[in-house]
């Protein structure tokens, strides 16, 4: 049944606007020791010298890992030789030991410490490669993760723009 009052026809005939607002946000993430060249451009208006003062500044922090890198392996080289030449020390002064005991007559004794000593560097070389095989096992396991959260993060960048 229709309405004879005049007003609600009136609110009936009124019209609504709507003010929309739409944000947008946008998210970079870049894993170069580089900015984007946008982002050089910035620094170069904000700074002066800005772009050539970075590459300056991050040539410099590769020289410096290159050269910690490069003293950590001869660290380990020197490390390495040492226990060869200690290794090596060791085994000659048990044959010469076990030799002499041998030659007096003593075939217990000789045998015994030529033995013992056989087995502690054998016990000592099989330690040697399980520590270095456990190191080369958290390595990869290390190297695993950080290209999983990589390849992580670039499936959710994916996400984000579809």
């Amino acid at each position: 049944m229709p309405d004879k009052n005049p007003t609600n026809r009136k609110s009936d005939q009124q019209k609504v606007s709507h003010t929309v607002h739409h944000e947008s946000r946008v998210d970079l993430e870049f894993t170069s020791p580089f900015p984007p060249s946008f982002e050089f451009e910035k620094l170069g208006e904000v700074v002066p010298n800005g772009a050539d003062r970075a590459f300056r500044m991050v040539e410099k922090q590769s020289d410096h890992r290159q050269e910690i890198e490069k003293q950590a392996v001869a660290n380990e080289t020197f490390k390495t030789r040492v226990g060869l030449v200690s290794g090596l020390v060791f085994v000659l002064a048990l044959l010469g030991c076990s030799t002499y005991l041998l030659s007096e007559g003593k075939n217990l004794e000789g045998g015994l410490l030529s033995s013992g000593g056989f087995i502690a560097i054998t016990l000592a070389f099989l330690g040697v490669n399980k520590t270095k095989s456990t190191e080369r096992i958290e390595k990869t396991r290390i190297m695993a993760s950080v290209t999983q959260s990589g390849a992580r993060r670039s499936s959710n960048k994916n996400k984000r723009r579809s």
